[in-house]
């Protein structure tokens, strides 16, 4: 069985990525998936200086905690057609290693527009270059219409995220498998 971690990238809680985030962590119990749920506004992480910042006790734990996990799910919001800087100063600040290298990376994103909806394009191949990351090539992208008050009413986003969930798990056995690639 392979575990995953989900990073919520928003830095508010109750915020729209934050409930996608709770959502997309249920559908991966519902499936009987080992899944880790990372709040990153639990932290108060450094920007990546790209030199002290990785002796930060903050930024050390949560390496350690993508480097246990054979799959990475990303819920993160949108801003200016590419993912936030959240999520990109967590793998700058996490990346200097081998935490991240072959994993199998899904994508949750809350948008406010549905003009965004290849805003993890760039994010991804950075991921794939750098990494050799396995990208699931479905991914989920939910704006405000999904959502009625806190809760998550569009069928078609509930089974996406559903689907999420099985992807993010099958395609990473097979990447694990895959030990020498």
């Amino acid at each position: 069985m392979t575990s995953t971690l989900l990073i919520c990238c928003s830095l508010t809680k109750g915020s729209k990525t934050n409930l996608l985030a709770h959502a997309v962590h249920n559908a991966f119990l519902v499936e009987g998936q080992a899944v880790d749920l990372l709040e990153l506004s639990d932290y108060n992480l450094p920007l990546c200086d790209g030199r002290g910042c990785y002796q930060h006790e903050d930024v050390i734990a949560i390496t350690e905690r993508v480097a246990a996990a054979d799959c990475i799910v990303f819920c993160a919001p949108v801003y200016v057609y590419d993912l936030s800087a959240v999520a990109k100063n967590i793998v700058e600040l996490t990346g200097t290693g081998s935490a991240w290298f072959k994993k199998t990376v899904g994508f949750a994103c809350m948008a406010g527009t549905v003009a965004s909806f290849m805003a993890v394009m760039p994010f991804a191949n950075s991921l794939m270059l750098d990494y050799k990351c396995v990208i699931v090539p479905k991914f989920v992208y939910v704006t405000a219409s999904a959502f009625e008050g806190n809760e998550i009413v569009n069928p078609d986003i509930k089974e996406r995220i559903a689907s999420l969930a099985t992807d993010v798990a099958c395609l990473g056995a097979v990447s694990q498998a895959l030990s020498n690639w």
